[in-house]
């Protein structure tokens, strides 16, 4: 190998480039290169893009398939064009959608069982599992942490239908008159200290130990295809069928069943389509079917 076109560099690292590495790892093969000397755009996933869903997509549902948990929603369906034009649904689905934010990658690449992805994140992932834990890592629960990490305390709720497991903070804390502490009895004097109950942050209640979900009850809300969320109005409703260039006499309304099948396929199209909602209900395959077969339709 020539070694005279080889020249080392070195970068500064901030906050901007440290977001674009995160971001290129999920659609390119050289984030590396292209955030730090080729600075090109983000390209963006398109529909054609079948392989990047395909890989996301298949592997997960591969290995979920139990219903649990499931909740209804109202599909506003193009005839003609056989797509969700929105949904109208409950604050049990908005949970759902809105519980995406708190998933980690390494769940994602756990779920996928080793498959590949568009980019670079699954690279990351093999690195971690080939690597020794008890020479390069701090314990085998670091690997574990890495390779099935858990939601952060307070991020779970019920009857979550991807069934993703909480972390539970085992730290106890203690009432010191205006402090905050993890010991059991004061330093200065040995008294036993009162034990804090922690309490859920999306309990509705002051004294909720256990929260359900992140949204208040009652409420409904209007979800476009590409996942914007907004309340329900009928105003809204009629802009997006304005926007879309759909009139009345070309929708229908159907209702659909969301459980854990349904919830993976929704989680994976939200990482690389801008049509989640039709990817999910209307697009889908059977279960030995291959989600690229389909997509092509």
């Amino acid at each position: 190998m020539d070694t005279s076109n080889i020249e080392e560099r070195i970068f500064d690292i901030g906050v901007t480039e440290v977001l674009e590495l995160l971001e290129r790892s999920l659609v390119s093969r050289t984030p590396l290169t292209e955030v730090l000397l080729a600075r090109k755009e983000v390209p963006e996933i398109r529909n054609e893009d079948s392989l990047q869903r395909t890989s996301l997509m298949h592997e997960i549902l591969e290995h979920q398939s139990e219903r649990n948990g499931e909740t209804s929603v109202r599909l506003v369906v193009c005839k003609s064009k056989k797509v969700v034009c929105y949904a109208e649904a409950s604050k049990d689905f908005v949970d759902l959608l809105f519980s995406f934010l708190t998933i980690p990658l390494g769940y994602l690449m756990n779920e996928k069982h080793g498959g590949q992805s568009k980019g670079s994140i699954h690279h990351l992932y093999d690195s971690v599992i080939d690597l020794d834990a008890m020479k390069y890592l701090k314990s085998n629960d670091i690997k574990e942490i890495l390779l099935n990490p858990k939601i952060a305390p307070g991020s779970g709720y019920k009857n979550q239908p991807l069934g993703v497991r909480e972390a539970v903070d085992n730290q106890q804390y203690y009432y010191d008159r205006c402090v905050i502490r993890t010991e059991s009895k004061c330093p200065g004097c040995s008294t036993t200290l009162p034990l804090l109950t922690m309490m859920d942050p999306k309990s509705p209640y002051k004294e909720g130990t256990e929260g359900d979900g992140f949204l208040l009850d009652p409420a409904m809300f209007t979800v476009s295809d590409d996942l914007v969320v907004t309340p329900i109005s009928p105003v809204s409703e009629l802009s997006l069928l304005e926007k879309l260039k759909i009139p009345f006499n070309d929708i229908y309304v159907c209702e659909v069943q969301v459980g854990r099948e349904e919830a993976s396929r929704l989680l994976a199209a939200s990482f690389v389509s801008e049509s989640a909602l039709t990817d999910t209900f209307i697009r889908k395959m059977p279960k030995d079917a291959l989600i690229s077969d389909v997509l092509k339709e």
